[in-house]
């Protein structure tokens, strides 16, 4: 390894001497380094060819090393011409853009109108009129969990205090259309294993399926007070029978259970979840477990799997707020109609483009800026080490400051032309689907709801599309010997 890098280092001194033959990369000096790993960058300040280009420096961007750069830069001979000096120095600093250019390229042909021919060809063949309204009714049945276990205590109030406040707002955000019901279970008798039997044959309907209504449903859920045992498999097995029964009680199921614990009543809450799945595949059953032990967790995660839902476990208010959140935003979505999806599907990829445009543009100006550090720190170091005179130190800056400006103002400009093809083509597919939505008979106020979605636009302290000018850079400066 030795004798190697003592012959890198006699290749990169006769480069020196005979000054021909050798190209930027040898002159630069990297001795455990091929020539064939690394391509040098093109010597131009053409922002055009620039960025069409792969070659980079030797010591660009992670592989930085003032040492080596400084030793590199002792082996450049003097009387270069400046269109030399700044060759070489790229050679050893230029950064690779690339990727930047590919990336504004692949921006500029956003797929908004693909999106919106995806979702209206879903939406068809029964026609988009056919879709403007929810296709099927949602039944939401709640059972809350009334039992002891209920008392105990989470972020300083009781369980059930705080089930009963997420309820509320989880029941007060439900679609128009949908019906809900309240369930009540393990609230008589004692949660003490002798005295549990009141409690085991107990399961109230707090609220029939109906439409909600805020002053019953709460009045309902207010009169729930923590007593007994918890009978969870009857309870799940009564909510299948108020589905059957219930005239109306048609559409998709979905059943939120809230508990804090497992069946104390020797039922099989599991069984009774695939029994109901099983005769009526559109009830979904989801759970929320309430600082549970592990034991009542493994069965309830097993229940909400057989009924095609989801298991959350939750330790604190904030859990419960998210799991709730969480389920609502899945309601909504089931509830949207064909021209709702398609604008919040073209809104946020719209919202998606433009943030990864900011962040393009944003980090090939630093790139930029960094490279430009680089560079002129290098060229100081060769007028110091008298490589080179200050005539041709001035005209090579002269050169760095003409492929900083025209990288920087085509940074901007890709930004400014990228960004108004996303906002030409954002607003076009709008229009397209509104025109669709009026057409098949949609109603103006729903249209002039949903038109004023808010949609997250370019970060406003960019400016750039607005025709900010690149600020001249001040005269060139030597920096002081460190």
């Amino acid at each position: 390894m030795k004798r190697k890098t003592i012959r890198g280092w006699a290749a990169v001194l006769a480069c020196s001497m005979l000054l021909s033959g050798c190209s930027y990369l040898s002159l630069a000096g990297e001795p455990d380094k091929k020539e064939a790993d690394f391509k040098p960058p093109i010597s131009s300040t053409d922002a055009k060819l620039i960025v069409r280009d792969h070659g980079q420096g030797l010591y660009a961007s992670k592989r930085y090393n003032v040492q080596k750069l400084r030793a590199a830069l002792q082996t450049f001979p003097k009387n270069l011409k400046a269109e030399e000096i700044y060759g070489r120095l790229l050679a050893l600093l230029g950064e690779n853009y690339a990727e930047y250019e590919e990336q504004f390229t692949k921006l500029e042909n956003p797929q908004y109108k693909a999106t919106l021919l995806r979702l209206k060809s879903e939406a068809e063949p029964t026609a988009l009129k056919d879709v403007t309204k929810p296709k099927m009714k949602e039944n939401v049945v709640i059972l809350l969990d009334a039992s002891g276990m209920m008392v105990g205590m989470m972020n300083g109030e009781s369980k059930m205090a705080l089930a009963r406040q997420a309820i509320k707002q989880f029941a007060a955000k439900l679609p128009k259309e949908t019906k809900v019901a309240l369930l009540l279970y393990g609230q008589t008798g004692s949660e003490q294993t002798k005295n549990q039997a009141p409690s085991c044959g107990n399961v109230e309907t707090a609220y029939q399926l109906s439409a909600y209504d805020a002053n019953r449903f709460d009045q309902a859920l207010n009169g729930a007070q923590p007593a007994g045992g918890i009978p969870l498999a009857l309870a799940i097995k009564q909510t299948a029978r108020a589905f059957s029964e219930k005239p109306g009680a048609t559409g998709k199921n979905r059943i939120y259970i809230v508990s804090g614990g497992s069946d104390t009543c020797g039922g099989n809450p599991v069984a009774e979840v695939k029994q109901l799945h099983k005769s009526n595949p559109q009830t979904i059953v989801n759970i929320i477990g309430l600082s549970l032990d592990e034991k009542s967790r493994q069965t309830l995660d097993s229940a909400a799997i057989a009924g095609g839902g989801t298991f959350v476990p939750v330790m604190d208010e904030q859990g419960l707020k998210e799991a709730f959140s969480r389920f609502a935003g899945e309601l909504d979505a089931e509830n949207e109609n064909w021209y709702t999806k398609t604008l919040q599907a073209i809104n946020q990829q719209y919202t998606s483009d433009n943030q990864k445009l900011d962040e393009t543009y944003q980090s090939m100006d630093a790139r930029v800026t960094l490279e430009d550090r680089h560079l002129n720190e290098a060229l100081d170091d060769l007028y110091r080490m008298k490589k080179i005179d200050l005539n041709h130190w001035r005209d090579t800056g002269d050169l760095l400051d003409e492929r900083w400006y025209n990288l920087r103002t085509y940074a901007k400009q890709r930004y400014s032309d990228v960004g108004g093809k996303l906002d030409q083509e954002w607003v076009a597919q709008n229009d397209e689907v509104n025109r669709l939505w009026v057409e098949n008979g949609g109603e103006i106020a729903e249209l002039k709801r949903i038109s004023h979605m808010t949609v997250s636009l370019p970060n406003p302290k960019l400016n750039l599309r607005y025709g900010t000018p690149i600020i001249a850079r001040m005269p060139r400066v030597i920096r002081s010997p460190e």
